[in-house]
């Protein structure tokens, strides 16, 4: 009698919902015991190595593609522990549509502490460690790490991710409903250090991510399809470019810098637009605000007073609450339609109702958009604006010329 020949068993292919379970039930366990097992450090590890040294074999293409875009979405914590709680097995079995649900659910949840935790000390997890701090600094020119991340850029350029924790408060509508102020939400991040050298160079609102362009200037030859296909950023608006998208309190509170192209210096502003691939925001605005603007606008967006005092930041709001938060940076959101054309013009406001965050927001009936968020530092503050795709092309050429 022939022996019946053992098949194996068929892997099930997790669905997203699975996929974000597994995801909380790790980040939990991380959490709580403080500490990588044996195999979640080779996970970990072998994904910071798939990622700075990606593999000749196509079975790793798909594991890498999910990689990438996680890490350009939600930065290097959302990677570590994707790598942990899925492995490659399990990324690679997914249906394309389920894998793009998961990075879109990591990236709506990125400001969960639980989900983006920076796990400090966290024992057997040094080659990771030295993996991610290789990839920081050999590819310094592609990484960007934004003011609003776990990570905290250090005096040298790097990124020390294990000295900050975040922080999120949802202001009470009870305590605030005279102000006006339902629906805003406030976050600070509090950190050890923190170094701005060139203020350009940060794009807000977007976790740590790799381009997979590099910034550059307008180019007309593209198509507006690849734009939606790649992580596309542009930098350094011109002046003009600002004067025609803008009409607003925010002329001449964005911060101006010289640029030497062709041994010709001139002047442009610090805006930085951002198309990313995946994802509920379509089109990111960020501009970089003086310091002595962010007092005004503060108020003019959020009706609120901000102060630095020493190194405490010091909130105040029309009625008379206010809040006091060391060592932190806070971001403030929530605006009326009537504020965002005050301060940025009609256009800006007429492109932010056209964003996916935007409909989504008014079919839920909220009147206060998050779509416009405010991040203050002790150097000034970052303004962010969720626009729709369209429109942000319009304004991209309007900006970049």
């Amino acid at each position: 009698m022939v022996p019946a020949v053992k098949r194996p068993r068929s892997r099930k292919c997790l669905t997203s919902a699975e996929a974000w379970e597994r995801l909380e039930r790790v980040a939990h366990r991380l959490r709580t015991t403080g500490r990588l097992g044996t195999r979640d450090s080779k996970q970990a590890s072998a994904a910071f190595s798939l990622l700075n040294h990606p593999s000749e074999s196509t079975s790793h293409d798909k594991y890498r593609q999910f990689l990438d875009l996680v890490l350009q979405n939600c930065g290097p914590q959302a990677v570590r522990l994707c790598a942990v709680a899925l492995g490659q097995n399990n990324v690679r079995d997914m249906k394309m549509a389920h894998r793009r649900e998961l990075i879109s659910k990591l990236g709506e949840e990125q400001h969960r502490t639980l989900i983006n935790q920076s796990f400090p000390n966290l024992q057997g997890d040094t080659e990771a460690a030295a993996l991610l701090k290789d990839n920081h600094s050999s590819g310094s020119e592609n990484l960007r790490i934004s003011p609003t991340s776990e990570g905290v850029i250090s005096e040298n350029g790097g990124v020390d991710i294990a000295s900050a924790s975040t922080y999120r408060m949802n202001l009470e509508p009870e305590l605030f409903h005279d102000d006006g102020i339902h629906g805003q939400t406030l976050i600070y991040h509090h950190r050890e250090r923190l170094s701005f050298e060139d203020p350009t160079e940060h794009i807000p609102s977007c976790r740590g991510y790799r381009d997979l362009t590099k910034p550059h200037a307008q180019d007309d030859s593209q198509e507006n399809s690849d734009i939606t296909n790649t992580q596309e950023i542009f930098e350094h608006a011109s002046i003009d470019g600002i004067a025609a998208v803008f009409k607003g309190l925010i002329c001449g509170a964005i911060r101006t810098t010289s640029v030497h192209v062709n041994g010709i210096t001139r002047s442009t502003a610090s805006v930085t637009t951002v198309f990313p691939p995946w994802g509920a925001v379509d089109c990111l605005l960020s501009l970089d605000i003086w310091e002595t603007s962010v007092e005004p606008l503060a108020m003019a967006l959020f009706n609120a007073t901000v102060k630095w005092v020493k190194e405490s930041l010091h909130i105040g709001f029309t009625r008379g609450t206010s809040l006091t938060i060391p060592n932190s940076e806070v971001t403030l959101k929530g605006v009326h339609d009537e504020a965002i054309v005050q301060v940025f013009g009609s256009e800006i406001q007429q492109a932010i109702n056209q964003s996916s965050i935007r409909i989504q927001e008014m079919e839920k009936g909220k009147l206060m958009t998050e779509c416009v968020s405010m991040i203050i530092t002790e150097k000034g503050a970052i303004i962010s604006l969720s626009l729709g795709l369209v429109q942000g092309l319009e304004i991209r050429k309007k900006l970049y010329t």
